[in-house]
């Protein structure tokens, strides 16, 4: 067997010391050392990019704010409530689990702070001013709602779908309210929202008309504070104004009309109202059958109205007037009455109201107030 060749001493690499060894090993990477170097090259540039992303929002934010004020104040609003009370309340879309008529017929818990309070009445919302490429007219959805401080949940005042839209001219602005459900309480400043969306061919091409937060300042604590008060405010594409009045030391009035005598005619158009004497004697309209086409009668007789709960003063008076006409002109007159109650703290009230061609059984359910 021959001899292996022996390696030239020159063409040997160099020995190392135990010193020059542990230093070439500690610059060799093993696989879990680049692992966690990845890992960490990973998170960097994670971190980077949401850097990145946050300041594009907080710019876009900033360039919204800007361009539409009055909708960043919504939205705010609505972050706001969720933190604060949509662990005790629900969801922000949630609407109030207090009913009408809440102590007509049960007396109120004796620790109930139960009595006369003061209240709110919704005169209109109305779209006064488009903007950008919008033109009269409009089909407009959306809700309009407010949150008192009874259960800080929605009590809508206007709620349509996208399938049940109001059709908005420049002569019948105003948005057909149908709120609220319960009387609204002024225990501490109430809030109104207003969300309208404009309707597209597409939801896709749907506009948002409006994003509003009112926020009802008018009622400093400690202070009664009764009036009338109009909200104006410009959002990107419109200009809404809310018309509200304050009415102190109030009970709450339900109000349900049946047709007892007669009947109502399906070509007669009709308008149901309650005047206001302490609020420039304004009118709320429980029914206006002008833009719904005719005045929806149940099987029963009972006329439904598309409002019926009214803060009424203690000390005042509830007077309800009907008008019926046929045809587009309301001074085409067929017939008219008003009828007037006054106020009471539970149980019923009842009077008829004669327009000629049918008779009427008003009925009012009245309930105190929670007042703190």
């Amino acid at each position: 067997m021959e001899a292996e060749a022996e390696i030239p001493e020159e063409a040997k690499p160099p020995r190392m010391n135990r010193r020059q060894w542990k230093a070439a090993r500690g610059n060799r990477e093993d696989k879990w050392t680049r692992k966690d170097r990845l890992l960490r090259e990973a998170a960097a540039e994670k971190r980077r990019e949401q850097e990145a992303a946050e300041a594009a929002a907080d710019a876009a934010a900033e360039a919204a704010n800007k361009e539409d004020p009055e909708g960043a104040k919504a939205a705010r609003y609505r972050e706001c409530w969720i933190q604060i009370f949509s662990r005790s309340h629900g969801s922000y879309e949630d609407t109030t689990s207090i009913p009408p008529m809440r102590y007509t017929d049960d007396q109120p818990p004796p620790s109930a702070g139960v009595g006369y309070a003061d209240s709110v009445v919704i005169f209109s919302v109305k779209v006064t001013q488009l903007k950008d490429s919008l033109e009269w007219p409009l089909d407009v959805y959306g809700i309009v709602a407010a949150r008192d401080s009874l259960d800080r949940n929605r009590n809508l005042i206007f709620n349509r779908t996208r399938d049940n839209c109001q059709k908005l001219t420049p002569e019948e602005a105003s948005l057909s309210l149908t709120g609220p459900t319960r009387s609204i309480v002024i225990i501490d400043p109430v809030n109104y929202e207003v969300e309208l969306k404009v309707k597209g061919d597409t939801p896709s091409e749907d506009k948002l008309l409006s994003l509003l937060l009112i926020e009802d300042k008018y009622y400093p604590p400690g202070e009664r504070c009764q009036g009338v008060h109009h909200h104006t405010y410009s959002s990107k594409l419109s200009t809404v104004e809310v018309t509200i009045g304050h009415l102190a030391q109030t009970v709450e009035a339900t109000i349900t009309v049946q047709v007892v005598e007669g009947s109502w005619p399906t070509h007669h158009h009709g308008r149901f109202v309650v005047r206001m004497a302490r609020l420039n004697d304004l009118e709320m309209v429980l029914l206006d059958s002008r833009n719904g086409g005719t005045v929806p009668v149940m099987g029963d007789g009972t006329i439904e109205l598309s409002r019926c709960v009214v803060p009424v003063e203690a000390d005042g008076k509830l007077k309800l007037w009907v008008d019926a006409w046929q045809g587009h002109d309301r001074g085409n007159v067929v017939g008219k009455d008003q009828v007037t109650f006054a106020p009471g703290g539970a149980g019923r009230s009842e009077d008829t109201c004669d327009v000629g061609f049918c008779k009427m059984r008003v009925t009012v359910a009245w309930s105190l107030l929670v007042n703190w």
